[in-house]
Protein backbone atom coordinates (compact mmCIF):
# COMPACT_ATOMS: atom_id res chain seq x y z
CA UNK A 1 0.00 0.00 0.00
CA UNK A 2 1.07 3.56 -1.12
CA UNK A 3 2.25 5.72 1.72
CA UNK A 4 1.89 9.72 1.68
CA UNK A 5 -1.03 11.79 0.33
CA UNK A 6 -2.36 10.56 -3.20
CA UNK A 7 -1.90 12.94 -6.36
CA UNK A 8 -3.67 11.48 -9.65
CA UNK A 9 -1.61 12.65 -12.37
CA UNK A 10 -2.68 13.71 -16.23
CA UNK A 11 0.09 11.62 -18.01
CA UNK A 12 -1.27 11.84 -21.42
CA UNK A 13 1.39 11.63 -23.52
CA UNK A 14 3.90 10.31 -21.04
CA UNK A 15 4.69 6.72 -21.18
CA UNK A 16 7.73 6.82 -19.06
CA UNK A 17 5.46 8.44 -16.46
CA UNK A 18 2.44 6.34 -16.51
CA UNK A 19 4.81 3.33 -17.16
CA UNK A 20 7.19 4.30 -13.31
CA UNK A 21 4.75 2.51 -10.84
CA UNK A 22 5.68 -0.94 -12.79
CA UNK A 23 9.03 -0.05 -13.46
CA UNK A 24 9.76 0.73 -9.73
CA UNK A 25 7.78 -2.33 -8.44
CA UNK A 26 9.84 -4.96 -10.38
CA UNK A 27 13.60 -2.93 -9.28
CA UNK A 28 12.15 -2.37 -5.79
CA UNK A 29 13.67 0.56 -4.96
CA UNK A 30 14.78 3.45 -6.97
CA UNK A 31 16.12 6.73 -7.00
CA UNK A 32 14.79 10.28 -6.83
CA UNK A 33 15.67 13.95 -6.09
CA UNK A 34 12.62 16.75 -5.84
CA UNK A 35 12.73 20.12 -5.63
CA UNK A 36 10.15 22.89 -5.01
CA UNK A 37 9.53 26.27 -6.61
CA UNK A 38 6.80 28.67 -6.41
CA UNK A 39 4.93 30.13 -9.26
CA UNK A 40 3.09 33.56 -9.44
CA UNK A 41 0.16 32.48 -11.70
CA UNK A 42 -1.62 30.09 -12.12
CA UNK A 43 0.25 27.60 -9.79
CA UNK A 44 0.75 27.69 -6.33
CA UNK A 45 3.75 25.54 -6.33
CA UNK A 46 5.92 23.51 -8.80
CA UNK A 47 7.27 19.83 -7.67
CA UNK A 48 10.35 19.16 -10.27
CA UNK A 49 10.64 15.39 -10.40
CA UNK A 50 14.09 13.72 -11.50
CA UNK A 51 13.98 9.85 -11.30
CA UNK A 52 17.42 8.43 -11.78
CA UNK A 53 16.49 4.66 -11.01
CA UNK A 54 14.63 2.39 -12.20
CA UNK A 55 14.20 4.73 -15.01
CA UNK A 56 15.66 7.88 -16.09
CA UNK A 57 13.15 10.34 -16.26
CA UNK A 58 11.89 13.84 -15.48
CA UNK A 59 8.46 15.58 -14.89
CA UNK A 60 6.84 18.84 -13.01
CA UNK A 61 4.08 18.36 -11.11
CA UNK A 62 1.97 21.56 -10.77
CA UNK A 63 -0.48 22.66 -7.65
CA UNK A 64 -3.25 25.17 -7.74
CA UNK A 65 -4.16 27.05 -5.18
CA UNK A 66 -7.35 24.80 -4.25
CA UNK A 67 -4.56 22.05 -3.67
CA UNK A 68 -3.07 23.92 -0.22
CA UNK A 69 -4.41 21.15 1.89
CA UNK A 70 -2.90 18.71 -0.09
CA UNK A 71 0.68 20.59 0.33
CA UNK A 72 0.07 20.52 3.80
CA UNK A 73 -0.45 16.86 4.06
CA UNK A 74 2.23 16.04 1.91
CA UNK A 75 4.53 18.76 3.66
CA UNK A 76 3.39 16.69 7.31
CA UNK A 77 3.75 13.33 5.62
CA UNK A 78 7.44 14.28 3.82
CA UNK A 79 6.27 11.82 0.68
CA UNK A 80 3.63 11.43 -1.92
CA UNK A 81 1.90 8.87 -3.83
CA UNK A 82 1.76 9.32 -7.38
CA UNK A 83 -0.99 7.33 -9.39
CA UNK A 84 -1.68 8.24 -13.30
CA UNK A 85 -5.31 6.75 -13.26
CA UNK A 86 -8.58 7.13 -11.07
CA UNK A 87 -6.55 5.64 -7.98
CA UNK A 88 -8.60 1.92 -6.31
CA UNK A 89 -8.62 2.55 -2.56
CA UNK A 90 -10.01 0.66 0.18
CA UNK A 91 -10.41 1.52 3.73
CA UNK A 92 -9.86 4.69 3.25
CA UNK A 93 -5.98 3.84 1.59
CA UNK A 94 -5.05 3.67 -1.90
CA UNK A 95 -4.65 -0.16 -3.02
CA UNK A 96 -2.88 0.30 -6.41
CA UNK A 97 -0.47 -1.22 -7.93
CA UNK A 98 -0.47 2.02 -9.92
CA UNK A 99 0.66 3.81 -7.30
CA UNK A 100 4.70 5.10 -7.02
CA UNK A 101 5.49 6.82 -3.60
CA UNK A 102 8.51 8.44 -2.97
CA UNK A 103 10.01 11.42 -0.60
CA UNK A 104 10.09 14.79 -1.00
CA UNK A 105 12.35 17.81 -0.71
CA UNK A 106 10.11 18.73 2.27
CA UNK A 107 12.39 21.30 4.05
CA UNK A 108 11.75 23.15 0.67
CA UNK A 109 8.15 22.57 0.46
CA UNK A 110 7.78 23.91 4.07
CA UNK A 111 9.88 27.41 2.84
CA UNK A 112 7.81 27.43 -0.70
CA UNK A 113 4.75 27.52 1.65
CA UNK A 114 5.86 30.04 4.21
CA UNK A 115 6.55 32.57 1.25
CA UNK A 116 3.23 32.40 -0.47
CA UNK A 117 1.47 34.92 1.33
CA UNK A 118 3.92 37.16 -0.29
CA UNK A 119 3.85 36.10 -3.66
CA UNK A 120 0.06 36.07 -3.95
CA UNK A 121 0.99 39.49 -2.98
CA UNK A 122 3.18 40.06 -6.22
CA UNK A 123 0.87 38.21 -8.19
CA UNK A 124 -2.13 40.53 -7.23
CA UNK A 125 0.03 43.55 -8.14
CA UNK A 126 1.33 42.16 -11.77
CA UNK A 127 -2.43 41.66 -12.62
CA UNK A 128 -3.41 45.27 -11.61
CA UNK A 129 -0.14 46.19 -13.77
CA UNK A 130 -1.24 44.36 -16.89
CA UNK A 131 -2.29 46.28 -19.61
CA UNK A 132 -5.77 46.81 -20.36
Amino acid sequence: MASGPVVWVDATGRLDVKDLARAHREASEGEVFTQWGAALSPSLGVLLVRFRRPVRTEFALAFEPDHLETLASIATAGAVSMVTREPKMRNGAIEDRNAVTFEIDQPGLLEMLAKLPALHAMARVMETLKPQ
